[in-house]
């Protein structure tokens, strides 16, 4: 598969690992991973390899934002993880079906990402 991407995008090749991407976009991002830590966290220290990482950690690891099951009242930290706790324990899931294809999928966003990656 990658032999395959390489042929087709040639020019978004990342130059320290050989991973190739469909986009330059993709390709700058994903070059991100190969920089060295310089974004420290306020909170504990961790040092963390790019902005956004240092802001993802922040909201997972420290934000005192408390999402609950609507059923149960259990909480959780995180929007897809009360999406995925209402499909496991209380067998109730959101369909997002593609308006280009038959993909489904439990998650808006992740529907967002498809329609615009793929039909987009």
């Amino acid at each position: 598969l990658t032999t395959h991407l390489n042929e087709h995008y040639a020019n978004c090749i990342c130059d320290v690992c050989g991973k190739s991407f469909i986009n330059s976009k993709r390709l700058i991002v994903h070059k991100r991973t190969h920089e060295n830590g310089t974004y420290p966290c306020t909170a504990c220290g961790k040092v963390l390899k790019t902005k956004t990482s240092q802001s993802n950690h922040m909201e997972s690891a420290h934000s005192k934002r408390v999402i609950k099951c609507q059923i149960c009242f259990k909480p959780m930290k995180h929007y897809n993880d009360r999406i995925k706790h209402m499909s496991e324990v209380h067998d109730i899931t959101h369909k997002f079906k593609c308006p280009f294809c038959d993909r489904v999928y439990n998650i808006k966003h992740y529907l967002a990402t498809h329609v615009r990656q793929t039909h987009g």
